[in-house]
Formats: structure tokens, C-alpha cells, sequence
């Protein structure tokens, strides 16, 4: 299959990351420990932030799936909705990830909002008193959003982290989204607390606060599409300047070379100094 990509085969790829490994040692010994995670500021602010968001992505999923009684009419219907749901958001973005072929950012932060606009709306309707149905399908709305979240965070969180701690910063955020699951039964026990509509509209208030605090925080870490997954800690501290870079359209060390020898009529470069044709000449 590599052959017919077109792409380097896997045998020789793997033996040339066998021989970089050895040679640098980054990726094993005392750098692949999983405190790195805590010792670099920009790895601990981007773990921080990816287990806030995947604590609240859980809590929100587990929220509504374990507790579909709560909203009210028909169980069997309600779950029924639901899981056309969670089917048509990973349908949804199969198709995305295989035609228009976004960003993870841009998905994820899209079904985020796309999830507080459903539990705000479905908020605000219990609030004033609006009929079950159109309540009902708000939260589907948030349902659907939630569910394509919970499938793209994944892919994006796996990207952000560098080979050498990826399998403990994924298991971190997997007990970040198993708090959130634990938690998540007792903020549908809110509406038993609190009497009235404010009880009954108060989940679905978290739900929808959360929500947009975590499509907001999610715009501080980089866009990983279409980039080289990092295999060491430094490769993951300037994967955020890559994002930089390429936002501001400032092109790499080798393209800024050729240029500004375009430009300045540079033939040379030795050493970081610009030899110009015509001292070349001469």
C-alpha cells in the first residue's frame, strides 16, 4: 500500500526511527518519563486544558446517557433519539474528515458550541415554560454536538502530545473523562433540589456553561492536521509555533532562504551569511 502511495514503506521507516531513536535517546530513558508532562509549562498548560475539556465532554455525554428519565415522556423514545444521534454525528463526521477534510480545531470547537447553543436553548425554553417537544429536541440538538466532540477529541488530544509520553498523557485524560462520568449523575440530582423550573433547567444550564468553556479554551492549543506528529518534548513545545507560524503565513528557515535570495539575487547561503552572486563571481 505504500508502494502505491507513493510513501516510504514501513520497514524502512521504522528501521530509520529505530536509528534516531538510538542516536538522539530522547524517546526512552529519563526524557520518556511521564513527569515531563508536568515540568515543561507549555506541555502542563496543554494538558490542563485538553483534560478540562475531557472531563467536560464526558460529563455532558454520560449526563444526558445515564439519565434520559429526567427529561421526561417516553423513555424508549427518548433513548431512541438519542442514539440516532450519537449515529448521525459520527456519520456526520466520517463524511467531513473524508470530503472537505477540516481541521480538529474547527470540528471540535464547532460541536462544543454546537452543544451549548442545544443545552442553552433547551435551558432557556424550560425557563419560560415551552412545550416538552421542542425542549426535547433542543437537547438532541446538544446530544448530537456532544457526541461528534467525544469522537474528535481523541484524534486531536492524541496529536498534541509527543510519542515519548502520549500513552501516559492519553491515560491522564482518560481519568479526567472517567471524573466526569462520576460526577455527572449528580448534576441531573440538581433538579431535585432546587423546586420549579430553575430545578428542572438548572442541568442543562452546566451542561450548557461548560460546554462554551471548554469550545473557548480549546483555541489555545495548535491545529494538528496535515503536520508531522511530534516524537519528543521539544517537537510538542514547537508544534505551537509551527500553528503560529502558519497562521501568520511566515514560511520556514529553508523557504525564507530562497526567498529572500530571490529577492537580494543570494545564490549562497553558508553559516547564516548571504553571499551575493556577484562576490561569487569574483
Amino acid at each position: 500500500m505504500a508502494r502505491a502511495n507513493g510513501r516510504e514503506e514501513s520497514g524502512a521507516l521504522l528501521a530509520k526511527s529505530v536509528r534516531s531513536v538510538s542516536v538522539t535517546g530522547e524517546v526512552s530513558g529519563e526524557s520518556a518519563r511521564p513527569s515531563r508532562l508536568l515540568t515543561n509549562c507549555g506541555l502542563l498548560a496543554r494538558t490542563i486544558v485538553c483534560c478540562f475539556n475531557r472531563f467536560i465532554v464526558d460529563l455532558m455525554y454520560f449526563g444526558i446517557s445515564l439519565n434520559l428519565g429526567h427529561l421526561g415522556g417516553s423513555l424508549f423514545l427518548t433513548f431512541g433519539l438519542t442514539c440516532s444521534m450519537e449515529l448521525a454525528a459520527n456519520t456526520a463526521l466520517f463524511l467531513v474528515f473524508l470530503r472537505f477534510r477540516y481541521g480538529r480545531k474547527p470540528l471540535y470547537c464547532s460541536s462544543v458550541i454546537l452543544a451549548a447553543a442545544g443545552f442553552g436553548l433547551s435551558a432557556t425554553s424550560m425557563l419560560f415554560g415551552s412545550s416538552h417537544g421542542y425542549s426535547l429536541a433542543l437537547v438532541m440538538v446538544g446530544m448530537f454536538g456532544v457526541s461528534s466532540a467525544a469522537t474528535t477529541i481523541y484524534v486531536h488530544t492524541s496529536e498534541l502530545f509527543p510519542t515519548s509520553v502520549r500513552s501516559s498523557a492519553m491515560a491522564l485524560l482518560d481519568i479526567a473523562g472517567m471524573c466526569g462520568g462520576v460526577v455527572s449523575p449528580y448534576v441531573f440530582q440538581m433538579s431535585d433540589s432546587i423546586e420549579g423550573r430553575l430545578g428542572h433547567a438548572c442541568p442543562m444550564l452546566v451542561y450548557g456553561a461548560s460546554a462554551l468553556a471548554a469550545g473557548l479554551l480549546i483555541l489555545t492549543l495548535p491545529e494538528t492536521k496535515d503536520r508531522r506528529m511530534a516524537d519528543t518534548i521539544g517537537d510538542a513545545v514547537t508544534l505551537s509555533e509551527q500553528a503560529t507560524r502558519s497562521k501568520l503565513n511566515i514560511p520556514d528557515e529553508p523557504a525564507r532562504k530562497k526567498f529572500y535570495a530571490a529577492i537580494d539575487g543570494v545564490t549562497e547561503w553558508g553559516n547564516g551569511d548571504m553571499v551575493s552572486s556577484s562576490c561569487s563571481r569574483e
